[in-house]
């Protein structure tokens, strides 16, 4: 089954904002950030991917589109090792790229990357929709107030 494309129609239509999209690309970004961080513990550019996506969340007007989207890109480009770390890697870098962009379709495009790529780096039998599904099953909207959901992140 494709995962990746049954996700992204899971995302269509659902009015999911950007505010969420990012949220949900940083919670599956630090699920997965100690993986390439026990590998590589010097390189440091897909933590700060994550932290531009959280400046983001944090301060939307504060984040240039050009720094996530160049954020987004110097940890894409710190790939290396095997092929779960990369995973890894991917995630954190899409979380920036996902707070980088306006149009509707590119986040929910990335949003989709990061938990398909959070969910292999996790190598652990859940596909990309069982991630999404516990990310949504975390979130208690009618209980949480907006810091308690930032401290959950």
């Amino acid at each position: 089954m494709d995962y990746y494309n049954a996700l992204r129609k899971e995302l269509d239509g659902k009015g999911y904002d950007k505010e969420w999209c990012v949220r949900c690309a940083i919670w599956c970004a630090k699920k997965v950030l100690p993986i390439w961080e026990t590998k590589f513990p010097r390189k440091e550019q897909p933590r700060k991917a994550v932290q531009v996506a959280q400046n983001w969340l944090d301060k939307p007007n504060g984040v240039s589109d050009s720094l996530a989207w160049q954020a987004a890109s110097v940890a894409y480009d710190a790939r290396s090792g095997g092929k779960i770390t990369n995973h890894a890697c991917s995630a954190c870098a899409a979380s920036a790229a996902t707070a980088s962009h306006h149009i509707d379709e590119y986040i929910l495009n990335n949003l989709a990357y990061v938990v398909r790529e959070a969910a292999d780096a996790l190598n652990d039998g859940r596909t990309c929709i069982d991630l999404f599904e516990e990310y949504k099953k975390s979130l208690d909207l009618n209980t949480v107030s907006l810091q308690e959901l930032n401290a959950r992140l």
